[in-house]
């Protein structure tokens, strides 16, 4: 991946929301389309939504309600934020993530992670401790279904031989993709797989930053704040912003006002 940035200007955050539920009803989910459709509306270019289990902040489906949003929606970027890559087959996400992506016109981005510390793996019959295995075994396959060629892999965990994945990507490469992740590891790992990251707005980039200027190529960070973090994200946000190809600042919101408040702060 080339960079983007060599020689450019520096490119000013990129606002958006995380939008979770505010509990587990019918018409919280409704509501959190309703959401999406006023941040659009606000003119903010970027909603996530976050995929957990326990009804806190998150739905236990992120894909299904990304599907949502872009049928309730024409512009905004929309993003699972993020969705716990070990609990799931890759291929399927691969198919599932190509046909919002396509039904979207291309604004879908898949943010992965390992999955919460409350994440409840065995509930699902899996081993936590095996769950990083699981996940770069399952980025591999994610990122080869996204291909134009079928997908052959033989691991630990996941297997599959001449594996052709339907639909193809709307985009060459399938959905942006980006790797939660935090810690100084795991972050220069995202770089050296050239795929984007996200983090929360307090924790420090500069791992990934570093990284992505030594392979010379873009950095692309997505930073998640809490509701009342205001400022203070912002500011992290623009310095990141200053060595990043591109940066999403989005804050937490379970309501209308939350998401005006963010427009007022984009637009200041």
């Amino acid at each position: 991946m080339a960079d983007e940035r060599a020689g450019g200007a520096c490119a000013p955050p990129i606002f958006g929301v995380r939008i979770s539920p505010r509990d587990a009803r019918p018409e919280s989910l409704a509501a959190c389309v309703a959401l999406a459709q006023r941040a659009e509306a606000l003119g903010l270019a970027w909603v996530g939504v976050a995929e957990r289990f326990d009804a806190r902040g998150g739905v236990p489906d992120a894909l299904s309600l990304c599907a949502a949003f872009g049928a309730a929606t024409a512009r905004v970027r929309i993003a699972t934020a993020a969705l716990p890559l070990p609990l799931h087959h890759p291929l399927r996400v691969a198919e599932y993530a190509a046909t919002i992506d396509a039904l979207s016109g291309g604004r879908l981005e898949l943010g992965v992670g390992l999955g919460a510390l409350e994440t409840p793996f065995g509930s699902f019959g899996l081993d936590e401790g095996e769950r990083a295995e699981r996940f770069a075994e399952a980025l591999a396959i994610l990122r080869a279904a996204f291909s134009d060629a079928p997908v052959t892999f033989r691991g630990k965990h996941f297997a599959c031989e001449g594996v052709s994945v339907h639909p193809k990507p709307a985009r060459s490469g399938g959905p942006p993709l980006l790797m939660a992740a935090s810690a100084p590891a795991a972050l220069r790992r995202a770089a050296q797989l050239g795929v984007g990251v996200m983090l929360p707005a307090s924790a420090d980039a500069a791992p990934y930053l570093a990284a992505c200027a030594e392979a010379r190529c873009a950095a692309r960070v997505v930073l998640l704040a809490s509701a009342d973090a205001g400022p203070a994200a912002l500011e992290r946000a623009i310095a990141c912003a200053e060595r990043a190809s591109e940066v999403v600042l989005a804050f937490d919101a379970e309501s209308e006002r939350e998401i005006e408040r963010t427009a007022e702060l984009a637009s200041g």
